[in-house]
């Protein structure tokens, strides 16, 4: 009874960080597009227009091809009318998947008890379901992250099903081909098959040459497919950087294996993420080393075979932060920390601790124990560093909430009062595309709340509510009127997400004549993370020629999620 009882309490906390992300996602995900996922909104208004061709879904963005997600994309979007939290529920059940797919193929490439193989799925969880991965988690084109782990998940554990080998190659053809065509790492999944295969099945296809003939064929059409009038982004920095930076090369592909780990200890997180990082390739390369003396001493190559799956996914961490050491050092050595990266090294801490527990379970049994301790103890150092990132995760939500509301907020007055100078920064980088592309959204539907289409504040205010702030006097400071005050919201009990600053005309009717941020508190380590002031504090400076009308100011919270906007006490006539 002691022993199900224990069980029941592992398989709980197991499944908890996956509740727990799904509640930050409820807390902290934004509705509203964000950069390259206006070029999803591209697709999903021709796709709605019945204009959509096959070049649509296929072509290149930046270094990608997004096929088989743009497909999700649309369909995610016809069914929700492109809320985009639909796509990051949808990126928490295919890593689920993932999970599952892991924690079985755990169980069968290892001799760990269930007890065992459940504490160390519980650490797998909190790795890959650690809020840390808030870019991944909170941007809906992020989904095709997880379209690529997923594949790259279910094809290791075709690999060790009892199918035939003919049916194992097809399935693996067909989930490499998702994975080339959903991100451009995708292509990582073919090397490291073909690794895994040539280990798991070499008499075989040695036997029947036609089946790599095959397999090859198959990945050179995928590469000439990929790579047919690719374009190299001309924003990306030169490849050629890492030749000429080679110790910074080496601490920033450390890092990246090191930041999931490291990124919570701020000032030092570079340095941590590195140290951390190195740490666990190292390990990685000795179990291996391990491994393969073995095989070469004792001819028995079935501990290997049952490790070729967990080498197969750690060298594809590796060769993913080949990658993006290359392509992305130019920018800068602490660029290995951005979250997220983290989504295509962090199966180097995975593929570590299966392969522990291989080495541990396989040793001479004078060293049994020794190295059960060791896997234990590598479990509890990840888990444990795992659990100290969670609120420096959570924080980066917070500043990623306030930044995609902010964006949200000045996007439903892109037609009445529009603030291009923010929108290209937050939003997205051509305001006239910009403007175009909501407003074509927005007549079928698909930007909720609608866009704003009157500067009249009554037609947003909610009577109910009044005085949930305070607009202070203004003041004449070298020629401008500065503005000040406090706003928060009455419903939501926070900032308000912006200040709408109106100007009465002659007709009674209230214009809104300008936009203010409101500070908040940001907790966050990015350097993206401005300071915006006090919780609830605001100040702008208006020129006196912008007022008109009888010149009397009023000042109003906005809330984003209702279109509400809720008035501030005092009123001032200049």
């Amino acid at each position: 009874m002691k022993h199900k009882v224990f069980i029941a309490l592992l398989f709980g906390c197991s499944v908890a960080p996956i509740i727990h992300l799904i509640w930050l996602i409820h807390c902290y995900g934004v509705d509203s597009p964000y950069w390259d996922e206006w070029e999803t909104g591209k697709l999903i208004l021709a796709v709605k227009s019945g204009a959509a061709t096959f070049h649509d879904f296929f072509k290149q963005q930046n270094e990608h091809r997004q096929f088989f997600p743009n497909i999700l994309f649309a369909v995610l979007a016809e069914l929700s009318h492109w809320n985009e939290k639909w796509e990051m529920y949808f990126s928490v059940f295919l890593d689920v998947l993932s999970s599952l797919a892991l924690f079985r193929l755990l169980r069968m490439t290892t001799r760990l008890p269930i007890y065992a193989a459940l504490g160390i799925s519980f650490v797998f969880n909190l790795i890959l379901f650690n809020p840390l991965h808030c870019d991944a988690w909170l941007t809906g084109i992020a989904l095709s992250d997880f379209v690529l782990d997923f594949c790259l998940a279910m094809s290791l554990l075709t690999l060790y099903l009892p199918i035939s080998l003919q049916k194992k190659i097809l399935i693996c053809i067909m989930l490499s081909t998702i994975s080339t065509f959903s991100f451009a790492n995708g292509m990582n999944v073919w090397i490291v098959l073909s690794f895994a295969l040539s280990i798991l099945f070499w008499p075989e296809l040695n036997k029947n040459r036609w089946l790599p003939a095959i397999w090859i064929g198959s990945f050179a059409l995928n590469v000439w497919l990929y790579l047919h009038d690719y374009v190299k982004p001309p924003w990306h920095p030169p490849l050629s950087t890492v030749l000429h930076a080679k110790r910074q090369a080496i601490e920033f592909y450390c890092a990246l294996f090191g930041s999931p780990f490291g990124f919570a200890f701020h000032e030092n997180a570079l340095t941590v993420s590195a140290v951390c990082g190195a740490g666990i390739l190292g390990l990685f390369l000795l179990c291996c080393a391990w491994l393969a003396r073995d095989a070469w001493r004792s001819r028995n190559f079935e501990r290997i075979k049952c490790a070729a799956g967990w080498i197969a996914l750690g060298q594809y961490a590796l060769i993913s932060g080949v990658m993006l050491t290359v392509g992305r050092l130019g920018f800068g050595v602490e660029q290995a920390l951005t979250t997220r990266y983290m989504r295509f090294t962090l199966q180097l801490s995975l593929a570590l601790l299966a392969l522990l527990a291989i080495v541990a379970w396989n040793v001479k049994p004078r060293r049994t124990a020794t190295c059960k301790w060791i896997v234990a103890g590598m479990a509890i150092l990840l888990g444990a560093f795992s659990l100290y990132a969670i609120p420096a995760g959570i924080d980066e939500m917070a500043c990623f909430r306030f930044y995609r509301k902010r964006g949200k907020a000045y996007l439903q007055f892109i037609n009445t009062v529009p603030r291009t100078d923010v929108l290209s920064k937050i939003v997205f980088p051509i305001p006239e595309v910009l403007k175009t592309s909501a407003n074509a959204l927005d007549e079928i539907g698909y930007i909720n709340p609608r866009l704003i289409r009157s500067v009249n504040v009554s037609e947003l205010t909610d009577e109910k509510v009044q005085d949930t702030g305070s607009f202070d006097a203004p003041k004449l400071l070298e020629g401008k009127l500065a503005l000040s005050g406090l706003a928060m919201l009455p419903y939501r009990h926070e900032p308000a997400d912006l200040v709408l600053i109106c100007c009465e005309q002659e007709n009674g009717t209230r214009e809104i004549i300008a936009l203010v941020d409101v500070g908040t508190e940001l907790r966050g380590t990015s350097d993206k993370r401005a300071d915006f002031g006090s919780p609830g504090t605001w100040r702008c400076e208006l020129s006196p020629g912008a007022i008109r009308g009888t010149r009397k100011l009023s000042a109003w919270a906005f809330d984003v999620f209702s279109q509400k906007a809720f008035k501030l006490a005092g009123e001032y006539k200049l």
